[in-house]
């Protein structure tokens, strides 16, 4: 079948602060996607005030860069875990990842979790080997513990024969050997960028074929109102053709494997409104093709996972993008003690219900539950930052409420109780491992391996229930005088 063999489109995936958002500043730079004078802010894919402040990525962003004729839409994805939902569904929109791999640190916990779905998916993957640079890093070291991190996932033959290229993000280099780094000779971004059009296969491109394409992400556009992203999978939409939207469920939300699923509802159309991604700006084009990555207004209802389709494919459907369910709960509330409506202008139930509501269509991983109360509802999330992040973000936009402190949801599995489990990783100087080791304890954590680190620091493994790690944070960086990393992702259940 035809291949749009100008276009490539490749997610970043990495463990948090493994260096994503630092290298796709270098890839503008050396794209020359800034004019030479203009004066550029580091981490310019983070442009959420948040996101700014924190140091991290919260939402998954798109940007296009040409190099040599071709055309590579890239999307910069979150590192935490809690944010994870947004590399999930976002795998969908892309025919390859780039691996980032800290060359001190080597895979952590969100390396595993990204990794696996990418090989679910399909997608065979590109590593770079990055921050090696650095007087701690081994780069050596850091590709044979990803080797082993394919082989454990179980990876095919050809997604384990991955191209490999070291450099160091924040400086703006890339080579495909470390022979060639030798000397302190910096290459520039030229190696990744062959790489990318070298081993990211192009998408297909049947523009014959009626239009087709899944949401992946959504946005909100004053004039048009909401917008659904994804990669156009075949054919062609011109704007105000007429299209179907199809919403669809899985039939059973606890087992997606055996991809049964039911057509909730089919909505006639029109394409209102089409963009696309140059650079880092979203223009309006009048017509799209396959292989392209677009946004598009129209339906008055778009959801994560609908499907766009011409009216010649009436009654189909793509599945459903599976997510994975939430681990932790608060209860969000009206304020009804005295000095309700001082902080905030948004004070009822039904403003908060509206903000969650808007929340819940563009943020598939939360969940809102109305349980009938008069006081307020029950939200459920993959963590404290992720609920946190959306309470900062609510109180800043001038809402006043109340919040129960967070709960881990339970499930009965096989007739017992089970809580979710984390895999944490700490490293921590070692006069540290004492405290450390005494506080997890006490939270029903369990060691599960050891290592000491050529920096000088210990690597500590464990298994802790997800209830035992809330609020654990802050105590731990006291505990270590801010010298401890800490990091998980969500293993399982386990009996309470």
């Amino acid at each position: 079948m035809k291949r749009a063999e100008h276009i490539r489109n490749i997610a970043i995936i990495a463990h948090i602060d493994h260096g994503k958002t630092t290298l796709i500043d270098s890839i503008f730079r050396a794209a020359q996607v800034f004019r030479q004078n203009a004066r550029v802010e580091e981490r310019v894919m983070d442009n959420n005030e948040l996101e700014r402040e924190k140091g991290i990525t919260i939402r998954a962003k798109h940007c296009t860069v040409e190099w040599k004729g071709c055309r590579i839409n890239i999307i910069d994805t979150p590192g935490h875990a809690d944010f994870s939902g947004e590399v999930e569904r976002i795998l969908s929109t892309v025919d390859s990842v780039l691996l980032l791999v800290d060359a001190g640190e080597g895979p952590m916990p969100q390396t595993r979790y990204v990794l696996s779905h990418a090989l679910r998916k399909g997608l065979k993957p590109m590593v770079y080997i990055n921050k090696v640079d650095r007087k701690e890093a081994d780069p050596i070291l850091a590709l044979n513990a990803t080797f082993d991190l394919f082989f454990e996932l179980g990876a095919t033959e050809e997604q384990a024969d991955f191209p490999v290229l070291y450099g160091s993000g924040l400086a703006g280099w890339a080579v495909s050997d470390l022979s060639e780094i030798e000397g302190g000779e910096q290459k520039g971004m030229d190696a990744l960028f062959e790489a990318i059009i070298k081993y990211v296969e192009p998408p297909l491109a049947d523009e014959e074929a009626p239009f087709l394409m899944q949401v992946s992400t959504l946005a909100w556009n004053e004039y048009t109102g909401r917008m659904g992203c994804g990669k156009i999978l075949q054919g062609k939409l011109r704007k105000g053709e007429e299209f179907l939207r199809t919403s669809t469920h899985w039939k059973d939300s606890t087992d997606k494997e055996n991809e049964e699923f039911d057509i909730i509802g089919t909505e006639r159309t029109r394409a209102v409104q089409i963009n696309v991604t140059r650079g880092l700006e979203r223009l309006e084009v009048e017509e799209a093709s396959a292989g392209d990555i677009v946004w598009i207004s129209g339906p008055k209802e778009i959801g994560i996972g609908d499907t766009f389709a011409s009216p010649a494919l009436e009654g189909t459907a793509l599945p459903p993008l599976g997510i994975e369910e939430p681990t932790v709960s608060m209860f969000f509330l009206v304020n009804n003690g005295p000095f309700s409506g001082q902080e905030g202008q948004a004070i009822t139930l039904r403003q908060l219900k509206a903000r969650l509501e808007r929340e819940m269509h563009v943020n598939v991983a939360l969940r809102m539950e109305d349980l009938g109360r008069p006081d307020g509802v029950k939200v459920s999330g993959r963590g404290e930052l992720q609920l946190a992040i959306l309470i900062e973000e609510m109180r800043r936009e001038g809402m006043e409420f109340c919040v129960s402190k967070p709960e881990v949801i339970t499930e009965e599995i096989g007739g017992r109780l089970c809580e979710p489990m984390e895999d944490l990783v700490v490293d921590i100087p070692e006069e540290y491992q004492g405290v450390v080791f005494e506080k997890l304890s006490r939270r029903k954590a369990r060691v599960r391996e050891l290592q000491n680190l050529r920096t000088g620091l210990m690597r500590i493994f464990f298994s802790v229930p997800t209830r035992g790690l809330i609020g654990y944070r802050g105590e731990f960086l006291t505990d270590t005088r801010g010298l401890g990393i800490m990091s998980s992702r969500f293993s399982g259940y386990a009996p309470w």
